[in-house]
């Protein structure tokens, strides 16, 4: 069951999410009673890093322009004088 276990881990920042989780497989909530970090007293955390890399300006622009689909035209009757 992950994705149940999902909404307590979630709860806290996004409750409404668990409790759309909850909702779907009609289950009660589950909640976390206990916060444990695996770390031993004096761990040494390692250098921070980037997890995602930089995009481009440009190439926001280029997958906008590919992928963006197109805006939304006023559909307008076009009437005409006889």
């Amino acid at each position: 069951m992950p994705i149940i276990s999902v909404g307590g881990d979630i709860s806290p920042f996004t409750p409404e999410t668990r409790d759309q989780i909850d909702e779907i497989f009609n289950t009660p909530s589950l909640s976390i009673t206990k916060f444990v970090l695996p770390f031993e007293p004096g761990h040494c955390i390692g250098k921070a890093q980037n997890l995602f890399r930089f995009i481009d300006e440009k190439k926001i622009e280029d997958w906008k322009a590919n992928y963006g689909g197109q805006k939304k035209r006023d559909n307008h009757i076009l009437k005409i004088d006889t």
